[in-house]
């Protein structure tokens, strides 16, 4: 549901869905069944570990209007809040919780279509009080079209100069704080992107799409963009500590389990054992010299052709042996998996029947042959004759 679907399915008094895995609460309190309402909006939000609509007394960047005014008076705990508009006012009431140092919504501006129409003009009318937005003309949200239906997408925020970034994945710089980075939003061999980061501000931001883009972590801004995409998504949480914030984002993407204890001691990985009697040497060598392993790799080309996902009988003659010794000696053992499927190979027909193979959206399917010839070049080249 659309928040303009949201928004007038609550005047109507229809049911209004949740916004998807996300502990901030989206909610229409007229609208919400009477054992909700009666336990009071405060109890309900702490009993479903809402986030503050509000939270924090640093702002990174402030809003300017042209057209319209707002008014805010506090009494006590409570803030009432008015905005005034050529087309109408806008009036919110929010209650101050001091145990989270929050304000909470308590009575929401929007209450009447008539409210939507008037919000909908105090949104258009809102500009970034910023000089990167001002002086150069920048949009915050940027969707340039591109042939077939898709978008290229730029949003922009507000940044503070003096923040600190961290997380991202795994990139090829030595940089632990990543303000002042420009970072390529796509996996690579020796490229993990993930794209959530951690601000010592006390926040967390998922941009929750698989686009191939860039993300800039400016002094003056910060910039995410997604080459061809179809919306706009990401997720924001808060925290008072790191901790707090990686567990929300666990939450919401999901968790995993403890590592085994044999995960965790060494593992012995080289490019690449190209035999069964060659990778138990290793391990044997291993034990001779009492030296700890507890993982051991056989990585790529151990198989007939790709997307034959079995060891070649030629070079790995008997693998169950292979692994009972392995175990025998308190060593486990890791295969190295390619999703390459040689239009050669076994499993090629039945794939491309089913509908497992990589295809594009539009246009005429191409396949990726070179590392095929790669492979018998590069076999050729080292002469090697088993």
């Amino acid at each position: 549901m659309m928040p303009k679907q949201r928004l007038l399915a609550s005047f109507q008094g229809r049911d209004v869905d949740r916004i998807p895995w996300s502990p901030f609460l989206a909610y229409f309190w007229d609208y919400m069944p009477q054992d909700v309402q009666d336990k009071g909006e405060l109890s309900f939000l702490e009993e479903i570990g809402a986030d503050p609509l509000l939270r924090g007394s640093h702002q990174l960047f402030s809003i300017k209007r042209n057209r319209c005014s707002v008014h805010e008076s506090v009494k006590g705990n409570e803030k009432l809040v008015e905005y005034e508009t050529p087309v109408g006012k806008l009036y919110g009431r929010y209650v101050y919780s001091s145990a989270g140092n929050t304000w909470f919504l308590m009575e929401h501006f929007v209450k009447t279509e008539e409210d939507f129409k008037t919000l909908t003009y105090l949104n258009e009318d809102a500009l970034l009080a910023n000089a990167l937005y001002d002086a150069l003309g920048l949009d915050a949200r940027e969707f340039q079209p591109i042939p077939g239906g898709d978008y290229q997408l730029k949003i922009r925020f507000e940044s503070n100069p003096d923040e600190k970034i961290f997380g991202m994945g795994q990139y090829q710089h030595p940089y632990l704080d990543l303000k002042s980075c420009i970072l390529e939003l796509a996996q690579r061999n020796s490229q993990v992107s993930v794209p959530f980061a951690i601000s010592n501000l006390g926040y967390g931001f998922l941009w929750n799409n698989p686009a191939i883009g860039q993300v800039t972590f400016g002094k003056n801004a910060t910039e995410w963009v997604a080459r061809s995409t179809k919306q706009l998504d990401y997720w924001i949480t808060a925290g008072d500590t790191p901790a707090e914030i990686e567990e929300a984002y666990a939450g919401v993407t999901g968790t995993v389990p403890m590592m085994p204890d044999y995960g965790m001691g060494f593992w012995q990985c080289k490019l690449r054992y190209r035999t069964q009697d060659e990778l138990l040497d290793i391990a044997r060598e291993y034990k001779r010299r009492g030296l700890p392993i507890s993982v051991i790799v056989i990585d790529f080309f151990h198989w007939p052709k790709q997307g034959e996902w079995k060891f070649d009988p030629a070079y790995w003659p008997d693998p169950d042996m292979m692994v009972r010794e392995l175990e025998e000696m308190g060593i486990k053992l890791m295969v190295s998996v390619w999703p390459t499927v040689d239009k050669e190979c076994e499993n090629y027909s039945e794939m491309l029947q089913n509908g497992y193979l990589v295809r594009t959206d539009r246009g005429v399917d191409t396949r990726w042959e070179t590392l095929k010839h790669f492979r018998d070049a590069w076999l050729e080249y080292q002469n090697i004759s088993y």
